[in-house]
């Protein structure tokens, strides 16, 4: 009797960890995010402005249209289309799509594998699926999802200040290229992200598809490749498709299945409809967020030897009132906002100078903070995020005394004085303030001369080399230096994260976290208990 008991005991607790393990988008998140993207796409292709195209996707992901003009870019096929009738046959498919010849100049947006799921991602659960590399900016890549060298950029902050990974493993093969059977499909949920292998491609290494499991045996993607269902090949190259008409048929080459791991989202969290009009679509203007950033802090140090102030410059991209996640290795960089639409503070420009250049270069740096030695007297600060929306005019003052005033272009006061002191001086264990962005240092300028952020250059806008390629497979562009490597050294204390005060929020987690555990239990030690009676009971009678 006591071996029974300490069996039921260890399958309940066994029962436990698999269903806590398993956990991760509520039903009303994975419900808005499907239908989210059912709308998206079914809109998108009527319209359609939707494309398959490596072409400037870091503007697609903003929502905002790209002109195509041709289906090469840079010496490059960048761009694939196909006829929105469809084709009967796959040599006809061919020809339209991989061969380019149908194509029709315009305005659209352009969405590689990843580019869209980050897409989807983003205007359904409010997810920044974007990165910075030595200030390179993209959408992130199939091996931003998977490769270790990036686990840094994938672990995040939870509501207590604890670093977490973004995404549970629920599927994975032990080396690259290996092919999954089907099977692994009753272990997927809606939503998760799927990415797909084949050992040809990428030198290899396998990584050259990313798509969303829509749940039922379908799934959502851009692809290149024409796809057959029911009797024809799709017309759209963005599209839902059954499982077994995609990728590779019916041997399915999922190298891993992602699902957000359970404390990524608050459960009180909903998820966000598909409210925009894409008919409204515009180039060069994000129709998913509108609102530029503002400055909400600034901190000031003490007076060094040279006369020169270290000073803090937070600013912040959230207006909403809900919990952003921020990296756990620098918790300056947004991974998620507090509403839908926020894209995240791009890069500021701090000068001498009264105006903007036209083209200037806002040095990408996905940080709400800008580390600044600076000598007493007056500075314009700007502050740009990451769908091109560029702050007013702000005026910082600082005195011979280290007291730092920063007001807007209508003369509002947004930072008052302050006295400096040893704890003033910024550092990369900051307690964030009550506006809920964290704060850390940045990288200190050389000189208090107008750098060449202050200098007009480029528009800020990615160039070419931060343009994805025009296949799935990632180009070597992708792999990280140690520049764009965080530091494992770097990850914050408990004390360095934003934690939530809503203790509502918190003690409704708790309760379906047990009711979940209890129930779990109870299904698993009913079942044993009747399992032991049957058997009981053939002994008896035989």
């Amino acid at each position: 009797m006591k071996k029974i008991k300490a069996l039921l005991f260890i399958l309940a607790i066994l029962s436990i960890f698999t269903v806590a393990a398993s956990a991760a988008l509520t039903q009303k998140q994975e419900q808005a995010l499907v239908e989210y993207t059912d709308k998206f796409v079914t809109e998108g292709n009527k319209l359609g402005v939707l494309q398959y195209s490596g072409q400037q996707g870091w503007d697609s992901i903003q929502l905002k249209l790209v002109q195509i003009d041709s289906i090469y870019y840079n010496n490059a096929r960048y761009t694939y289309m196909a006829n929105p009738n469809g084709y009967a046959t796959y040599n006809d498919a061919e020809r339209d799509i991989i061969d380019g010849a149908y194509f029709k100049a315009g305005n659209y947006l352009c969405f590689g594998c990843a580019e869209f799921v980050g897409t989807m991602y983003r205007g359904a659960l409010g997810f920044n699926f974007d990165y910075f590399v030595a200030g390179h900016a993209s959408a992130w890549t199939t091996k931003i999802y998977t490769d270790a060298s990036y686990s840094a950029t994938r672990t995040v902050l939870d509501k207590n200040g604890n670093a977490i990974p973004l995404f549970d493993v629920i599927t994975n093969t032990s080396s690259y290229g290996v092919f999954y059977s089907k099977a692994s499909v009753d272990t997927w949920r809606p939503g998760d992200i799927l990415v797909c292998c084949h050992p040809d491609q990428n030198n290899g290494l396998g990584i050259g598809h990313i798509v969303m499991y829509a749940g039922n045996g379908y799934i959502y993607e851009a692809s290149s490749t024409p796809r057959y269902t029911n009797g024809r090949f799709l017309g759209y190259l963005v599209h839902k498709v059954k499982l077994e008409d995609s990728y590779f048929g019916s041997d399915y080459p999922v190298y891993q299945c992602l699902r957000i791991h359970d404390g990524v989202l608050d459960a009180s969290f909903e998820g966000y409809k598909m409210n925009y009009d894409l008919s409204k679509l515009a180039v060069g203007k994000s129709l998913a967020d509108t609102k530029a950033p503002r400055i909400v802090d600034v901190k000031v140090g003490k007076e060094d030897e040279s006369g020169r102030f270290p000073i803090t410059i937070v600013a912040s991209d959230s207006y909403g009132t809900g919990r952003a996640v921020y990296q756990a290795s620098d918790p300056t960089i947004m991974v998620r906002g507090t509403e839908q639409g926020e894209s995240g503070v791009f890069g500021f420009v701090v000068s001498k100078f009264d105006s903007l250049g036209a083209n200037t270069d806002f040095s990408c740096a996905k940080s709400t903070e800008r580390f600044e030695r600076k000598t007493p007297g007056s500075y314009s600060v700007w502050v740009r995020d990451t769908a091109g929306n560029i702050s007013q005019r702000f005026t910082l003052v600082l005195s011979s005394s280290g007291d730092v005033t920063v007001t807007d272009e209508s003369g509002n006061t947004i930072v008052g004085g302050s006295t400096p002191s040893s704890s003033q001086t910024p550092s990369s264990s900051s307690t964030p303030s009550s506006s809920n962005v964290p704060a850390s240092s940045g990288t200190p300028s050389s000189s208090d001369t107008p750098s060449s952020s202050d200098t007009p250059a480029s528009s800020g806008t990615p160039t070419s080399s931060d343009t994805p390629t025009s296949s799935d497979t990632p180009s070597s562009s992708d792999t990280p230096t140690s520049s764009g490597t965080p530091v494992s050294s770097n990850t914050p204390t408990s004390s360095d994260a934003p934690v939530s005060s809503d203790a509502a929020t918190q003690k409704e987690d708790n309760t379906v976290t047990l009711i979940i555990i209890v129930a779990a239990a109870t299904v698993v030690i009913c079942g044993i208990i009747i399992l032991l009676g049957f058997f009981a009971r053939s002994k008896k009678q035989a």
